[in-house]
């Protein structure tokens, strides 16, 4: 630390700075410091971040789509019954649509650092909906009323789950910038 505070009054007369009202130990402090807060362990933990973010987004995203791949006939078929072929065959997207739009406004939100109720309870009115026509389209024993219904609830928690992911990366690199101190209060 000593051989700190020397380096940086020898900068300062170098420069031509006068002593009066410099204490070269609290500049010394302050480089020792910032040189304590940017360790290679706080990169590390970086990228197995981001890493661990990467991997829930991918299984979000396997899970949204074989849940929508599992329940997509159960849909139709239910939609079959009261339309002509032609339509039934989209008619699963009147649930999926709403459902796909306020999921883009919850990660949106979330990487905002928003929380939104509304879009929250579009996505479970939606959910809902999709496992209850589900469920009405399957034979009426237990564990085949679980398989019908369940991809849209794991469509659900899977999202939650990413959500509470982001908004928790977001408060942390918040609170890494709160602690870094600025160029301006070096000054």
């Amino acid at each position: 630390m000593q051989s700190r505070t020397v380096e940086v009054e020898a900068l300062m007369q170098e420069i031509g700075l006068p002593a009066a009202g410099f204490r070269p130990q609290v500049i010394a402090d302050r480089l020792e410091h910032r040189s304590r807060t940017a360790r290679p362990a706080g990169r590390r933990a970086d990228v197995i971040g981001s890493l661990i973010g990467f991997l829930t987004a991918a299984v979000v995203t396997v899970a949204c789509i074989l849940g929508w791949a599992i329940s997509y006939h159960p849909l139709q078929n239910v939609a079959l019954s009261r339309l002509p072929r032609n339509l039934s065959q989209y008619w699963p997207v009147v649930i999926y649509g709403p459902w796909m739009a306020s999921s883009l406004s919850v990660l949106r939100a979330a990487l905002g650092g928003r929380k939104v109720a509304n879009s929250w309870t579009i996505i479970l009115v939606f959910a809902g909906i999709a496992s209850a026509l589900c469920i009405v389209d399957t034979p009426s024993t237990l564990p085949e009323a679980v398989v019908a219904g369940l991809p849209p609830v794991t469509a659900v928690v899977c999202l939650q789950q990413m959500v509470r992911q982001l908004l928790a990366a977001r408060q942390v690199s918040q609170d890494d910038v709160r602690q870094t101190p600025s160029h301006r209060a070096s000054r």
